[in-house]
């Protein structure tokens, strides 16, 4: 809550990208919750320790609406096949192909590009210490420009933000950055059955 209050004190005041970025935030913890539960395979370093505890369906085996559902993703994050949490999400294909229009749409550009919801993706995922989630953003964000530099920058940001959250949680503080906020003011609602 304080950084958004912060980004508007600093001229971000467009609501919408504040909630596009809350939505790429629930969506990124949610995916690594997931992911890191079912002790999924990493996509791109190997862990031999990694055994996922429901079975993953496996890209030749998918026919139909699955295949074409994992041609999609795969596509979409310049992968040979679909990430391990669609195979896994892919034992139920209604649900998985709900899960990939909701998921394209939040990483797909919006408010902010691609390659920042990348960075943040990436930078989500460390702060949740998220094995999956670091592997899989990790590579999207190199393969989406970041730079050696800017990962660093990154990684910083990152364990600052971590740091101050974690001291004003141990200190129970609270927001103080309200202060140069103007509240809006809401009309009333009509009284129901009223125009």
């Amino acid at each position: 809550m304080g950084h958004t209050a912060a980004g508007k004190l600093l001229g971000r005041t467009d609501d919408a990208v504040w909630y596009e970025v809350a939505h790429l935030v629930g969506t990124v913890h949610g995916m690594n919750g997931v992911a890191d539960g079912l002790r999924l395979p990493l996509d791109f370093t190997p862990d031999p320790t990694r055994r996922p505890l429901m079975p993953l369906v496996h890209a030749a085996a998918a026919e139909g609406p699955l295949k074409a559902l994992f041609e999609e993703v795969a596509a979409f994050f310049d992968m040979p096949g679909p990430p391990n949490l669609y195979r896994a999400l892919g034992s139920d294909p209604a649900y998985a192909a709900d899960h990939w229009r909701y998921v394209h749409h939040i990483f797909s550009d919006g408010h902010l590009p691609r390659f920042w919801k990348a960075i943040i993706a990436m930078a989500v995922s460390m702060a949740a210490r998220s094995a999956y989630g670091i592997d899989f953003h990790y590579r999207e964000a190199r393969r989406l420009g970041l730079s050696d530099a800017a990962m660093w920058e990154l990684v910083f940001v990152t364990e600052q933000f971590n740091a101050v959250n974690k001291i004003g949680d141990c200190l129970h503080l609270q927001p103080d950055m309200y202060e140069g906020l103007k509240p809006r003011v809401r009309e009333a609602a009509p009284a129901a059955g009223k125009p």
